[in-house]
């Protein structure tokens, strides 16, 4: 398998496969942007809209997921992810209260029983070439 995706990708031959916002003209600009800068085309299908959108990403056969909404809602995004055995990747702050901190807590040691990769947003952290 061979990856065109430029070097300085978060990840090498990452793929796409779906995306979930509130708001449809955020998930089509995003669709239209993920075309136009990777060459990665979205099918409408796995594109989801509402508040419960990231229930629909997460069941659409995703093996990971980015957990990117307000952090409000992170806690019960990453528990969804968890219980479904998708890996997460949560950008941070990854909750906002203290019911979020210990949902995140819980939610952390059950992803870990399950083997589940947990990674959190740390800036340039994981930028191998940072490194």
């Amino acid at each position: 398998f061979e990856c065109s995706l430029p070097r300085r990708e978060a990840a090498d031959c990452i793929t796409v496969t779906a995306l979930g916002d509130v708001f449809p003209d955020r998930v089509q600009a995003a669709r239209e942007a993920i075309a136009r800068d990777h060459g990665q085309e979205i099918p409408a299908e796995c594109c989801f809209t509402g508040f419960d959108a990231y229930r629909q990403v997460i069941d659409s056969g995703v093996d990971m997921v980015i957990v990117a909404t307000p952090p409000v809602f992170r806690p019960t995004h990453f528990q969804y992810a968890t219980a479904k055995g998708v890996h997460s990747f949560l950008e941070k702050p990854v909750c906002v209260d203290a019911k979020g901190y210990r949902t995140m807590m819980a939610t952390a040691r059950q992803a870990e029983a399950k083997g589940l990769s947990v990674v959190t947003g740390t800036q340039r952290h994981h930028d191998r070439y940072y490194v």
